[in-house]
């Protein structure tokens, strides 16, 4: 890891040291009265004394992200500060979607984990981790406001997410979405890094290898 944030390093590098130590600006869209306003909420992630990283707000931090897709994201942000580039970042990130692809993975660290805010009934919108406490009451738990509840994406014919959404504790490896995993989970917890250093989404997934340009 680097010991001093100001040494020198490659352009990309320097990018994301910029990205880290000032800020990065997400922009989330809430619908009121049919007009969609932006809300800018500024995240960062800074070098520690002893040069590791410490994360505030990034998706490292978020419940509704894999223990895999949050650990991608601090290999590969360890990776580029370190390395300078970001081909050891691709590197790594391109073997995790190959470990999906396989299903030779921990389906422990494929867990999305998030707490209820409210009674079930009370939901308007019925999203993943609310489709998860259903399923939950369904088997006679109580399910309420701070419920953790645990689940797993898996494969299925409806485009909708929480259709397709299973307890953490019912589910095998095979019936996993691996799709869902590597472009929601993994990528997306990627890609604003990897997209620094040139890389497009299919160069990450692997489906370009560069060579159609000689084509």
């Amino acid at each position: 890891l680097l010991k001093d944030p100001n040494s020198a390093v490659s352009a990309g590098a320097s990018s994301i040291l910029i990205l880290l130590e000032r800020e990065t600006k997400q922009i989330s869209h809430r619908r009121t009265g049919g007009r969609v306003t932006a809300k800018i909420r500024t995240e960062d992630a800074l070098l520690d004394k002893k040069g590791k990283i410490t994360v505030k707000g990034l998706e490292s931090r978020r419940g509704d992200w894999s223990k895999l897709a949050k650990n991608a994201q601090l290999d590969v942000l360890n990776t580029v500060l370190s390395e300078g580039s970001g081909e050891g970042a691709l590197n790594i990130v391109q073997k995790i979607i190959k470990n999906i692809r396989s299903k030779k993975i921990d389906i422990e660290d494929l867990i999305l984990s998030n707490k209820l805010s409210r009674n079930l009934e009370d939901y308007v919108a019925i999203g993943p981790q609310v489709a998860a406490g259903k399923l939950m009451a369904e088997r006679g738990e109580d399910v309420g406001p701070g419920t953790v509840v645990k689940y797993i994406i898996t494969e299925g014919n409806s485009k909708l997410v929480r259709d397709r959404v299973k307890l953490s504790d019912t589910v095998s490896i095979d019936e996993i979405d691996k799709d869902y995993y590597i472009d929601k989970q993994v990528i997306g917890a990627t890609y604003k890094i990897l997209e620094l250093f040139g890389y497009n989404e299919d160069q990450i997934k692997g489906l370009n290898t560069g060579l159609d340009q000689w084509l």
